[in-house]
């Protein structure tokens, strides 16, 4: 697989933007981060949205974006939109919203769910009073589905890592884990040495990227990494029994 670099990104966005607007640099978050999830693994898509993160042209965009559509972030993105009166699902900021957080975030309520599919209505319905980021979604699983290791649902868990060292393949980083003591879902400090091969962007020491499956994902700012934390353990208390 070839690896892109910052520059590579940069070029390859500005150029589809330029084709076809805004909207490709959602699209590319989106990917991003939803790579490697069970449900594009499921419908067997994994390989067509990271051939688009290498080389995200135009012809392939209508076959990437009818993928997304069908995956369970789609629908808090829509969430996210109306809540703000954003038209585009796909709008950068509503994509990094739901993945990163931002103010954008709003408390769910009845209201904002009438739209919702019904196979997704009762996770959305022990929401409301929560908020549409993906750690409340991983949290409520880790509430709901006790047979399900934490530790692989603290995969699922976007979270902010502190770089330690950088090597070829892998990057170490000072990051948080999610650990149970009987009921009690709880955060502990961490190390772990990550993949960065769909790494977005240069790093070097003391730089924070954000982690989805064990793979660095993008360089984020230090009040980003602090906002991440901020809403797990938000989060946490939300789903607290």
């Amino acid at each position: 697989m070839s690896l892109l670099t910052v520059a590579g990104w940069q070029d390859r966005i500005r150029e589809c933007s330029l084709k076809i607007g805004e909207k490709m640099e959602g699209i590319l978050t989106a990917c991003l981060y939803s790579y490697d999830c069970s449900e594009l693994k499921q419908i067997g898509a994994g390989k067509l949205i990271l051939n688009f993160l290498e080389n995200p042209e135009k012809s392939k965009l209508p076959f990437v974006k009818d993928i997304l559509e069908k995956l369970e972030p789609f629908i808090y993105y829509r969430l996210i939109g109306k809540m703000n009166s954003i038209n585009s699902p796909f709008n950068l900021n509503v994509v990094k919203a739901y993945w990163l957080g931002s103010g954008l975030l709003r408390t769910i309520k009845k209201e904002d769910i009438e739209d919702v599919s019904i196979n997704r209505l009762i996770k959305i319905s022990d929401l409301i009073g929560g908020k549409p980021h993906h750690n409340f979604n991983v949290i409520w699983s880790a509430k709901k589905a006790t047979d399900i290791p934490i530790e692989k649902i603290d995969h699922c868990l976007i979270k902010p890592g502190k770089v330690v060292e950088t090597k070829e393949k892998t990057i170490l980083v000072e990051t948080m884990c999610l650990s149970t003591k009987g009921k009690r879902i709880y955060l502990e400090d961490s190390e772990e040495e990550i993949s960065r091969e769909i790494l977005r962007g240069f790093v070097s020491f003391d730089d924070w990227v954000s982690i989805h499956f064990r793979s660095a994902r993008e360089k984020i700012s230090r009040n980003c990494a602090q906002n991440l934390i901020a809403l797990t353990k938000e989060a946490i208390e939300f789903f607290k029994e």
